[in-house]
């Protein structure tokens, strides 16, 4: 489950958004698994990336645009990485870091921090609309998906499927593939439901 995060900084109140994570995953686990920010960044269901370019592995050029403010955005980051997981700090976003702390051991926590503390008070009120508002959504999308990744990892491929080819698919290909997905089990117990009746009817 996640926990509700605090209220989006609003101007004039308050300076950051917290968001906390249970996952089904201990630490040292997820610390590898989100060693590269991008994983977890392109998990937000409502930010769609047009392009990441890595001038090194810790400075990106980020494109895309964040359906919770309806606002396209170009901007850079620089990765500072810790023990206890890593911060990325904003260049062109109103929000001047997101940090992602790793707590607990087995099974541990996410803490997703969007800090606006370095923008001065006025200048947070003046681009109050720039205020980035998907945490919660990030935030169960991310729990979402990690309770599936554990759920159904006896599946031959899942976890190559699920690390790889589903996190590079941007938030509409994944609904998008998960539509089609449930439209094939539909069609396919619907054969089956066609084929018991012809089997009573006309089998036995």
């Amino acid at each position: 489950m996640t926990r509700q995060p605090q209220t989006p900084p609003k101007a004039g109140d308050g300076d950051y958004a917290r968001l906390e994570i249970e996952t089904p995953f201990p630490a040292p686990w997820l610390k590898n698994f989100f060693a590269d920010p991008e994983r977890l960044l392109r998990l937000n269901p409502l930010i769609t990336f047009k392009a990441v370019q890595r001038a090194t592995p810790d400075r990106w050029r980020l494109t895309g645009r964040n359906e919770a403010n309806g606002m396209d955005f170009d901007v850079t980051a620089r990765i500072i990485r810790d023990d206890g997981g890593w911060r990325i700090r904003w260049d062109g976003w109103l929000k001047n870091e997101t940090r992602l702390e790793i707590t607990g051991h087995d099974p541990a926590r996410l803490i997703i921090i969007d800090d606006y503390s370095a923008t001065p008070l006025a200048e947070r009120r003046r681009r109050t609309a720039e205020v980035d508002t998907s945490l919660t959504a990030w935030g169960h999308a991310v729990h979402r998906y990690l309770r599936n990744l554990r759920r159904f990892a006896w599946l031959p491929g899942w976890r190559w499927f699920m690390s790889g080819p589903w996190i590079a698919m941007k938030p509409a290909g994944r609904r998008i593939t998960v539509l089609l997905f449930w439209l094939t089990v539909a069609e396919f117990v619907l054969f089956l439901m066609v084929f018991a009746i012809f089997y009573l009817e006309y089998g036995a």
